[in-house]
């Protein structure tokens, strides 16, 4: 369908990133803590995608030292994940504690 994988790479760049937008503008859930979930792991497809940009981008100019940049953009962009996944869990009060006196254990 595309010439290179070059031009393949940038096309899903870019329709990953025009989801992105689409699903924040949609608001598909009724909570707006899903929606920031949705919308930030949206951005880590798309951050998934300017990797492989890169890694292409590395094959063909054959410039070292790539694989520790591409690296350090998904780890960051994973512990960025893990800290929203942590805030939102202990924001949405979504369970709430057990009260002695309602007779649970």
């Amino acid at each position: 369908l595309f010439g290179t994988r070059g031009v393949q790479s940038v096309v899903a760049l870019f329709v990953s990133l025009f989801f992105v937008i689409l699903f924040r503008e949609l608001k598909p859930y009724h909570d707006a803590s899903t929606d920031t979930l949705a919308y930030v792991c949206g951005y880590f497809t798309v951050l998934c995608a300017i990797s492989l940009v890169v890694l292409d981008m590395k094959s063909t100019e054959h410039v070292e030292g790539w694989g520790g940049t591409v690296a350090t953009l998904l780890f960051t962009g994973m512990g960025v994940l893990l800290v929203l996944v942590l805030y939102l869990q202990r924001a949405s009060h979504a369970v709430a504690p057990a009260d002695a006196h309602d007779g649970a254990a």
